[in-house]
This record gives structure tokens, C-alpha cells and sequence, in this order.
């Protein structure tokens, strides 16, 4: 299972207070990331060169979210 996975199952109160946003908004959110990252590529065929990102959409947005709510350590992450 994944930490999106995870996390969504908590109920509503305590998605909202461990991530600083409801569920519903980082659902509807992760296609308009992944729009954006894919116009953004093809308009710099620089950024496709690198290592490709093994974390699913709905994590890298959790990820930005909790980062944002709490400002932690990478260590903590």
C-alpha cells in the first residue's frame, strides 16, 4: 500500500489536519499536477533527461502539501 493509500483512509477531520487540505482538493488536484508537469516537459526537452521520479502524482502532492502544513526535516519525510 502506498502513504496516499494510507493517509486517505483516515476520516475526514484528521485527513484535513495531518495534510492542510480535504481529501476531495488533492484528489481533484492530481491531474491538473500531472497536466502541468507534462506541458512543462514538453515545452524543455532538458527537464525528461535524469532519473525518472518513482512516486506516484497523489504522493508527490501529498508530499507538497505536508511539507507546506508543517515545514519538516527531510529526515522526518
Amino acid at each position: 500500500m502506498t502513504v496516499f493509500e494510507d493517509v486517505s483512509k483516515l476520516n475526514t477531520n484528521e485527513f484535513k489536519r495531518t495534510v492542510g487540505v480535504s481529501l476531495d482538493i488533492s484528489i481533484k488536484l492530481c491531474p491538473t499536477v500531472s497536466d502541468v508537469i507534462k506541458k512543462v516537459k514538453e515545452e524543455n526537452p532538458m527537464r525528461k533527461r535524469g532519473k525518472q521520479i518513482g512516486i506516484s502524482i497523489e504522493n508527490q502532492v501529498l508530499i507538497f502539501f505536508y511539507y507546506i502544513r508543517d515545514y519538516p526535516t527531510f529526515l522526518k519525510l
